[in-house]
């Protein structure tokens, strides 16, 4: 008579998963991804909030990690303190930052009454790196264009409209102006979309018809301004909203 063997599974062991920055192949992507990652974990278990993450500008840093979350980190004073994606310098100050966490120079803390204090006065003075903070370029300044505006369907001339990349540089010789051009063109009408009683449509309605762009007459344009100077600058001009084409 056969003997009924019991068959007993045996408990595979699996390994442990990867690390998530492990999975990338780009040495740069895997350097930061690790350094986030470490940099959040470590902050949400300082502050007890799963929410918590590391902010990089000067004003988020202050408010939304010093004052909020009451914690602050402690920064190598050889790289700036920025996102890790705008970090310069390929590698090499992303494995200098991977070995200051790993020796400790990197870390995060609780911050002080006097760092909360600071906070909420002058965010600069809580950021961890102030000698390296990167200055935002200066705007470039805007070069006048004076195209051309025709009047619509004839094409015919009406006068020379300024225009520039940067509205300061027209303000400069025109003067702030006030726009003439009626603002419920394009607008969204409420129309049915369904007739499920079968009622009777609507008279379709005409929409907008009255003229799209308002020129301004010579004679006005001389009266905008008090100033002898700038309303001799006027004069050249026979200012147009939007015009329909320009031609430099």
């Amino acid at each position: 008579m056969p003997v009924a063997s019991e068959h007993t599974s045996a408990l595979v062991s699996r390994p442990p998963l990867a690390a998530p920055w492990e999975m990338l192949t780009n040495t740069r992507d895997r350097l930061r991804a690790e350094l986030r990652y470490k940099i959040d974990m470590r902050l949400q278990e300082l502050t007890g909030s799963p929410d918590a993450r590391m902010r990089w500008t000067e004003d988020e840093y202050a408010r939304l990690v010093v004052l909020r979350h009451e914690a602050k980190i402690k920064w190598p004073a050889d790289v700036p303190f920025l996102n890790l994606s705008d970090i310069r310098g390929g590698v090499r100050p992303l494995e200098q930052l991977r070995e200051h966490w790993n020796t400790g120079v990197l870390c995060l803390e609780r911050a002080t009454a006097e760092d909360l204090v600071k906070a909420a006065r002058d965010p600069r003075t809580v950021h961890p790196n102030p000698d390296l903070i990167s200055k935002r370029p200066a705007p470039a300044a805007g070069v006048v264009v004076e195209s051309s505006a025709l009047y619509p369907g004839t094409l015919a001339f009406l006068g020379v409209h300024p225009t520039s990349t940067q509205p300061a540089a027209v303000e400069s010789i025109l003067g702030k102006r006030s726009r003439d051009q009626r603002i419920d063109v394009k607008r969204p009408r409420v129309r049915p979309v369904t007739n499920p009683l079968n009622l009777p449509l609507r008279r379709r309605k005409r929409g907008v018809t009255s003229r799209r762009y308002v020129f301004e007459p010579e004679s006005e344009i001389e009266d905008f301004s008090d100033a002898e100077e700038r309303a001799r600058k006027r004069a050249r001009y026979l200012c147009t909203d939007d015009p329909i084409e320009e031609f430099l």
